[in-house]
């Protein structure tokens, strides 16, 4: 999509309790030339250690990160639309911006003001609050490193209340209409009569 320009793309694997086998075959599966990809194992296991894992990484970042959980599926012009209206509105504003691929419908019934801005091909909405997967600036994270890791090195209530904290200052966006789903791995039981 960007045509003339390159995009310089470095893609760092996280492994949390993952074989060997299973992360060779990933790796087979994710090998592109014009992407860099890396295999980190998780210092700590779980979602903490995982999530303090990627804050690590970012040390080697250069310009926009995005964390993704390993339970998402993506729509094909997810990095497009995101990568586009990120560009456009950052620039409208003349600050960062952080954003986020899913709508979350529940998040409706949280009270707070938002606002609506024209992304590549999506509407985006101004929201307070979010999961785990999240693109933003590097200066954001230098700048708002402490909290960032605050997800991961202390138990909170909602696990990504550190960074709805963030959102108070720095315009998160999600999409009306998600570019990703967040998969669930529960399946609601099912009622007999």
């Amino acid at each position: 999509f960007l045509k003339n320009n390159e995009l310089k793309i470095n893609l760092h694997l996280v492994s949390d309790k993952s074989n060997k086998d299973f992360d060779e075959k990933l790796l087979k599966l994710v090998s592109d030339k014009k992407i860099k990809v890396f295999l980190h194992k998780s210092k700590i296991e779980g979602n903490r250690g995982s999530y303090l894992e990627c804050c690590d990484q970012v040390k080697s970042a250069e310009d926009l990160i995005f964390f993704v959980e390993d339970d998402y599926l993506f729509e094909n012009n997810c990095i497009e639309e995101m990568l586009l209206t990120y560009s456009r509105i950052s620039t409208i504003l003349k600050k960062d911006i952080i954003m986020c691929p899913s709508d979350y419908p529940f998040l409706y019934d949280s009270q707070y003001s938002t606002n609506l801005f024209i992304g590549k091909n999506y509407r985006w909405r101004s929201v307070g609050e979010t999961l785990l997967t999240f693109i933003f600036s590097k200066d954001i994270f230098n700048k708002y490193n402490k909290q960032i890791r605050l997800v991961g090195e202390k138990e909170n209530q909602p696990f990504e209340k550190p960074l709805h904290e963030i959102y108070k200052n720095i315009l998160c966006l999600a999409p009306v209409g998600s570019l990703s789903y967040h998969i669930s791995r529960n399946v609601p039981s099912v009622i007999e009569d």
